[in-house]
């Protein structure tokens, strides 16, 4: 009769460690691809969340140059055709500078449907520079 002892027997040992091996592989894959996806997703986000903010600038840029040449700030908003910006405004009061009076402005820009906001105060000049044609 043999001798049963179960630390001296191997047989079968290999595809235990190789089972093991492969569970961890499997995890390590699983992880990596969960890193992936998120990752991407960050990068999504911070895609959009910049897209709203160069809208939101640029209305706030246009909006400067509308006013620049003589816009009317008597209603309290402007949106685009393309309504992918708002901008909402105030007047907080007249300045004087160097004889010139500016209209001081407080405008809120909202791009993407209010994702992003941005606000400045602008001076206007009340009297409109000449344009030469």
């Amino acid at each position: 009769m043999k001798n049963d002892n179960l630390l001296e027997n191997q047989k079968g040992v290999a595809l235990v460690i190789a089972l093991i091996m492969l569970l961890v592989l499997t995890l390590i894959g699983i992880s990596g691809i969960s890193t992936t996806t998120f990752e991407s997703n960050i990068a999504g986000n911070a895609r959009l969340y910049n897209l709203a903010f160069y809208i939101a600038d640029g209305g706030l840029e246009s909006f400067r140059g509308m006013v620049s040449n003589g816009f009317d700030l008597s209603s309290g908003d402007y949106k685009d055709k393309n309504k992918e910006y708002i901008i909402k405004y105030q007047i907080l009061g007249i300045r004087n500078e160097g004889g010139v009076d500016f209209r001081v402005v407080n405008t809120r820009s909202e791009g993407s449907e209010g994702k992003v906001v941005i606000e400045s105060v602008i001076e206007v000049p009340m009297v409109l520079p000449r344009t030469y044609e």
